[in-house]
């Protein structure tokens, strides 16, 4: 993450609340925040020296990654006129799946069968029975 320094008065927290108990006081003011303290580069980019992300979260070396200084900023987001493309989904079923898919669907025997047979003769579906 990179970005720009915070304001010097945001390091006045502990001024700002010495009048309160240390109940009462937020958490920021006993990190020992002051602002003669130099930054250190972390992993969430620059912290204050001696801060808990400082030791915890060193920044990332690697021989593989390089930072370049000179290269452009990140584009601000939402990009303008950019929009994301539907993408087509495809369901491949299992073995399983597919036999309980094709027992689902009707066969022409069925149909004739639904089509043949009244609604009201439901409890009656025996095409040997003779009804119809």
């Amino acid at each position: 993450m990179v970005g720009p320094l915070p304001d010097p008065c945001m390091f006045r927290v502990t001024e700002a609340y010495e009048k309160f108990s240390i109940e009462d006081r937020p958490l920021v003011t006993t990190m020992n925040v002051r602002a003669d303290k130099p930054f250190v580069e972390c992993a969430f980019g620059m912290v204050q020296e001696g801060s808990v992300l400082s030791y915890q979260m060193p920044a990332l070396k690697s021989r593989y990654i390089v930072l370049h200084n000179d290269a452009p900023p990140t584009p601000h987001l939402p990009l303008e006129g950019y929009d994301i493309l539907p993408c087509e989904c495809v369901f491949v079923c299992s073995e399983e799946e597919l036999l309980h898919m094709t027992s689902l669907s009707e066969d022409d025997t069925i149909k004739q069968f639904v089509m043949f047979y009244p609604p009201d003769d439901t409890l009656n579906m025996n095409p040997q029975s003779g009804n119809g």
